[in-house]
């Protein structure tokens, strides 16, 4: 099933205009992170609650929050730890292996 959901002008100019203010040539990788931002956004959220940051840091520091505020932060922590040392990605058995092994993520869960 196809998402039919389109942004508004204003929200486009926003992430358009972060991606522009990109630094260090970084304009693709921060466009590909307000869009994904930008999935949750709904469209009567107008700026300034739309934010987006136009340096890499910020931006994926916004991406983490949104995960942290969608699961439970042990859980965004150690399947992120885990797919930064892991070189091909990881399955989604693999993600929940790594998830099981933590007792306290468990009882959250």
């Amino acid at each position: 099933m196809q998402d039919k959901r389109g942004l508004t002008p204003l929200q486009i100019a926003v992430l358009v205009g972060s991606a522009s203010a990109a630094q260090d040539g970084a304009t693709a990788l921060v466009l590909q992170l307000g869009y994904c931002t930008s999935k949750q956004w709904t469209s009567f959220y107008l700026p300034p609650s739309i934010s987006t940051s136009p340096c890499i840091p910020a931006a994926l520091n916004e991406l983490f929050l949104m995960l942290e505020s969608a699961f439970p932060e042990q859980l965004v922590a150690n399947v992120l730890g885990a797919m930064s040392v892991a070189h091909a990605g990881l399955a989604r058995a693999e993600i929940m292996d790594i998830a099981s092994m933590d007792d306290n993520l468990m009882k959250i869960l």
